[in-house]
């Protein structure tokens, strides 16, 4: 509910929300790269993203995440496709660092949020890594950064 009641509080602006997946609706094991698709669902979080999609029609939720190599970018969007169903498969960005020279997390995210148009969108990007907010409040200071805790009430 707080969630929700704080995208109410950004009234009927258009609404684009970007959200991680490793450790924001996915169970996250650092270092753990093998078999992503048997991952456990936070489904608490889930809920609340699928709550809103299906309730407010000015927002719009994307999944932005990165995958090492990009053999993970089918077992993410399966993953996906298995347990928030509800995401437009056109709404799913998976960035794999091995087309992007080894780019961080932080930096494929901040970089890809930087050259989204500007469509006059409030832009909210829900993550549970500190550093990749971090680096994205330095190169994009109007996306609106929230923790994965955001999600959790």
């Amino acid at each position: 509910m707080y969630f929700e009641n704080y995208l109410k509080e950004l009234g009927n602006s258009k609404i684009k929300i970007f959200v991680d997946m490793d450790g924001t609706i996915v169970d996250y094991v650092v270092g753990d790269v093998i078999n992503f698709e048997g991952r456990r669902p936070l489904t608490h979080s889930i809920k609340n993203l699928e709550n809103i999609n299906n309730n407010m029609e000015n927002v719009e939720i994307y999944i932005l995440s990165v995958t090492r190599m990009n053999s993970g970018i089918n077992q993410k969007i399966n993953w996906i496709k298995k347990y928030a169903s509800f995401i437009k498969e056109e709404n799913i960005i998976i960035l794999a660092r091995e087309d992007n020279n080894f780019l961080t997390a932080k930096e494929l995210k901040s970089n890809y949020l930087e050259k989204l148009k500007d469509d006059e969108s409030i832009i909210i990007m829900i993550d549970d890594d500190k550093l990749v907010l971090d680096e994205i409040k330095l190169k994009n200071p109007n996306v609106i950064l929230l923790k994965d805790t955001t999600l959790v009430d």
